[in-house]
């Protein structure tokens, strides 16, 4: 395990305007060391740290409940981001289940939480349908950022190139 970390490559982007790689293996055990707790600290804190921001039913309990949940899922190996959508969804489709998911009331959210992925998506894909009207402007402005963002992207993706 720990030879395939020496050939890792690490990387950031610094204020949207370069991006930093490096292996691993150019850092001292220290180093490796610091970014593994603070990448650990930083995942888990993120992850719920942020979620209904603004709702106080968000208790410390359901946090620490959500944080125990998403370390199991992680030690079990489900390491990959539950992405809304998913291969051969439209970025409409993909905003309207965002939108529909942000404007859930906390009960609902729980609930949509403990179903299955493919029952939360069709869930969400319900919901949008049937509030579509409402929710059209929001859905096209979400969209519109998306693609603004890739743009910015591809844009200065052909005018940084940054090597360690």
């Amino acid at each position: 395990m720990f030879e395939y970390l020496a050939n890792v490559e690490l990387s950031t982007t610094i204020a949207k305007t370069e991006t930093f790689t490096a292996k691993v293996s150019d850092f001292p055990e220290a180093a490796i060391i610091a970014f593994i707790q603070y990448g650990f600290q930083r995942k888990f804190n993120d992850a719920v740290g942020g979620k209904m921001r603004g709702d106080d039913e968000y208790t410390a309990e359901l946090k620490v409940a959500d944080a125990k949940a998403l370390i199991a899922d992680y030690k079990a190996g489900k390491v990959t981001k539950r992405r809304e959508g998913g291969a051969g969804v439209t970025d409409e489709v993909r905003a309207a289940r965002s939108i529909v998911r942000g404007l859930l009331d906390t009960a609902s959210k729980a609930k949509l939480k403990a179903m299955e992925d493919k029952d939360q998506l069709t869930k969400l894909d319900e919901l949008a349908e049937k509030h579509s009207a409402a929710i059209a402007d929001d859905v096209a402005a979400l969209v519109k950022r998306w693609e603004d963002e890739r743009k910015a992207k591809a844009k200065l993706g052909g005018k940084v190139t940054v090597s360690l």
